[in-house]
């Protein structure tokens, strides 16, 4: 059985739709790339409530209440346009970069889970955060799916402490071989004693090119405690 949110089809279609619109077109701050129209979908999505299917007969109640569609639609345009007017105003910066993807996905690939972690201060045990932290393997940095899982990454204040990383998938040559990746953490910083961290991830390669987050495919960096350099008076 598979369980679907018949809003995510809705909203794609719809913002694709407004998107095209000529006339927003000629407006200065509009930007119709792929990276604004994701985030203007995902910034929808994230204000909705979904509506989630698994058989026809669920297609089919929705779509037979077209009093409650109207005003659905109505409010869906409404976040829309909220959303590309929020988006416009934090674009970016390589929103309009098209980009071609290394591989394809087509063939075999080791695709390894996310990795997420914390920074904490071992003085204070508060979650630290503008720094910048980053993700090596044999000595250089590795290459994330794309520019919206920077590496290194920076800690913000808008998530304290909280760290990402999502590494593109290597080939494979056929499906089903084990494999083991070694990764290093390093973080220096002005402000705390530098700090590395190896680790192993071990992955089987399949069928399939993952280029979207899993939650049940993440890897958890036991939690790190950075010690602050003293300064001397």
């Amino acid at each position: 059985m598979k369980i679907h949110n018949l809003m995510e089809d809705i909203v794609k279609e719809k913002t694709r739709e407004i998107f095209s619109d000529r006339n927003l077109a000629q407006q200065s701050n509009f930007c119709n790339c792929e990276q604004c129209l994701s985030d203007v979908i995902c910034y929808v999505l994230n204000r909705i409530k979904p509506v989630y299917i698994f058989s026809a007969r669920g297609t089919a109640h929705f779509k037979m209440n077209y009093l409650e569609n109207l005003q659905r639609e109505a409010d869906l345009v409404t976040h829309i346009y909220r959303g590309i007017e929020q988006i416009a105003r934090a674009r970016r910066p390589f929103c309009s970069e098209t980009g071609i993807p290394r591989l394809t996905n087509e063939g075999f690939f080791f695709n390894l889970p996310t990795i997420i972690g914390k920074l904490f201060n071992s003085e204070t045990f508060e979650p630290i955060d503008e720094l910048s932290i980053s993700l090596y393997s044999e000595g250089k940095l590795v290459e994330s799916i794309n520019k919206n899982w920077p590496n290194p990454y920076y800690v913000s204040n808008n998530t304290p402490g909280i760290f990402t990383f999502f590494v593109y998938p290597e080939k494979a040559e056929a499906a089903n071989i084990a494999r083991t990746f070694e990764f290093e953490i390093i973080i220096n910083s002005t402000n705390y004693e530098p700090f590395r961290h190896y680790f192993i991830l071990k992955s089987e390669s399949e069928r399939h090119f993952i280029d979207f987050f899993r939650l049940n495919k993440t890897y958890s960096i036991e939690d790190i405690y950075l010690i602050p350099v003293n300064e001397q008076a």
